[in-house]
């Protein structure tokens, strides 16, 4: 082979250009460009909403059933748990080696088992992480003189179309608070009507739920039941019916103040001393870092000419800056090394 080559001159010249161009290609096209690289963590994560319940409460009747359900799984490296109010988490790290995803089956089957959790909490949530994810490339800052609900507004507005802009799939909002319904009960009318708070809490419990009702099957096919009465708004809460007598139909809002707000735990978030919430870009699969960012910082330019007053984009913290410094020195480093073969 070395001597056809010594031979053919030619023809040994042409393999070095196109294994050149080869490379270039490669390294423009192929290799993506990412502040990062991903990596997969060996571990399966399962949460449980509990509605009201304090860490004690989690830990007793959501944690600990939860890890005594999975004791002795095959696989299974260290098995965490942390509970917080109206949240429990349990984290399963696997051997090396172990498939992820026959491990959560067999985590779904065990835990899905269980049936002592307390009826406020939601059913359970199991996911392998995905650390594509975990690192941003650039943020943008939403600030304005506006309430809470119309700065949270504005910021999923900017994060939707961010999200259809090209070479952008992953955005998300940060600093926001969780929203909440509250249902304060007014002691005088409950007298009056001769209720108590238990029939609010029953009422609620009973009428505001999304429930499998079972399957009929017939010559033509199969038709699943499913009751949707679901409450996700105050108006909705408010229509709720306690009792009804005589005629006479009883709601929730006829007894309590249902307001739709934010949870009680402060947060507070402010760019340049303005309020504001964060709007956070991340790169995912073979998306281009450098590319998102050039596409966030000209969507951040157009958009504040045609915003309303008051309402001001920044674009901040971009990673990308580090990651061109890398390919300069990269590329003074490849000249160099051209000059030296030379």
């Amino acid at each position: 082979m070395l001597r056809w080559f010594a031979q053919n001159t030619i023809a040994a010249n042409f393999l070095m250009v196109g294994i050149l161009f080869a490379g270039l290609y490669s390294a423009f096209f192929r290799v993506p460009l990412e502040v990062r690289p991903g990596f997969e963590l060996q571990q399966v994560r399962i949460e449980v909403d509990f509605r009201g319940g304090t860490p004690e409460d989690v830990e007793r009747t959501v944690v600990i059933p939860i890890e005594q359900a999975l004791e002795g799984l095959p696989g299974v490296d260290v098995i965490e748990g942390e509970a917080s109010y109206g949240e429990g988490e349990v984290v399963v790290r696997a051997k090396d080696g172990v498939d992820l995803k026959e491990l959560l089956d067999e985590i779904e089957s065990r835990v899905n088992g269980i049936a002592t959790f307390p009826p406020e909490t939601e059913r359970p949530t199991f996911r392998i992480p995905n650390s594509e994810t975990w690192w941003e490339v650039i943020k943008v800052a939403v600030t304005g003189e506006l309430s809470e609900i119309e700065l949270r507004d504005s910021a999923r507005q900017i994060r939707d179309e961010m999200s259809a802009l090209p070479g952008i799939s992953q955005v998300q909002v940060l600093g926001e608070r969780k929203t909440e319904i509250a249902i304060e009960a007014d002691d005088e009318k409950l007298v009056d009507y001769g209720l108590s708070f238990a029939s609010i809490s029953q009422a609620i419990r009973t009428h505001s739920v999304d429930l499998p009702a079972g399957m009929i099957s017939a010559e033509g096919g199969s038709m699943m039941l499913r009751t949707k009465g679901q409450a996700f708004s105050a108006d909705e809460f408010r229509a709720i019916p306690i009792r009804s007598d005589s005629g006479a139909r009883i709601t929730v809002g006829d007894v309590a103040t249902v307001t739709d707000g934010f949870e009680q735990d402060e947060k507070i978030v402010r760019f340049n001393g303005r309020r504001a919430l964060l709007v956070e870009v991340l790169r995912v699969g073979d998306e281009s870092a450098i590319e998102i960012a050039e596409t966030v910082k000209r969507y951040v330019s157009e958009a504040n000419q045609r915003l309303p007053d008051g309402i001001k984009l920044f674009a901040f913290d971009d990673d990308t800056i580090a990651l061109r410094g890398r390919l300069g020195t990269l590329a003074i480093s490849l000249l160099q090394g051209c000059g030296l073969v030379l």
